[in-house]
């Protein structure tokens, strides 16, 4: 089912500029209509495959808003390898929160990631891509789905 233009256009610019202004690695993003009677696990890895990624399955970890927006946030302002600055981190805070928005108060979110936070020993994760380093961020809401994170490289 075709999205609204309205909402159509939001998420085009968001991705657009989440794509544009991360300096390093590479950004990825899927957003669509979430089918009827559809999974968010299902739907996940519907963009994943959509992408050319591996899908997880039940291998999604389930998040909060509030770890999900703070993971985002953390990927788009550091490189997943060297923790070098790709982005400020005030603007990475407010994209996130931007994509995080798309899916509505009841908004549904995951990752590929076993944590929320870079500890000192590194990140772990499932990966979804042939990239040294993938971090995603998915979610389901407001009859939408998406996928978002970046792929860097050592």
């Amino acid at each position: 089912m075709p999205l609204p233009q309205a909402l159509e256009s939001r998420i085009q610019a968001l991705k657009e500029t989440l794509t544009s202004e991360r300096a390093c690695g590479e950004v990825f993003f899927s957003v669509a209509a979430l089918g009827d009677n559809e999974t968010d696990v299902a739907a996940l890895d519907a963009r994943a495959r959509e992408l050319g990624f591996n899908i997880l399955g039940e291998r999604w970890r389930p998040l909060s808003r509030a770890e999900a927006e703070a993971l985002l946030g953390r990927m788009l302002h550091l490189d997943l390898a060297y923790d070098s600055e790709c982005m400020e981190p005030e603007r990475a805070r407010e994209l996130a929160a931007r994509f995080c928005d798309l899916f509505g108060p009841e908004g549904r979110f995951f990752s590929n990631a076993e944590a929320t936070a870079h500890s000192g020993s590194g990140w772990g994760w499932n990966p979804l891509t042939g990239a040294t380093f993938d971090i995603g961020v998915g979610a389901c809401g407001a009859g939408l789905v998406g996928l978002v994170g970046v792929m860097d490289e050592d």
